[in-house]
């Protein structure tokens, strides 16, 4: 159904567009904020193996050093 042209929705496709792109702009900061390393690794539940396993290697010793 979707797949046809004739069924495609500019308005709803900007608004999808636009809905990603919010929610990239608030995700990346989370990478800029020292206080959501702190609190992943405060949490028993997640602490460093969290980040180990779910972060790129780039970001997890200054995540780390920071918190």
């Amino acid at each position: 159904h979707y797949s046809k042209k004739e069924n495609h929705d500019a308005r709803m496709i900007r608004a999808i567009e636009m809905g990603w792109f919010v929610l990239e702009k608030y995700y990346r900061m989370t990478e800029e904020v020292p206080v959501f390393a702190a609190a992943r690794l405060l949490d028993p539940s997640r602490r460093a193996a969290y980040l180990r396993k779910n972060w790129p290697k780039a970001w997890i010793k200054p995540a780390i050093d920071a918190a």
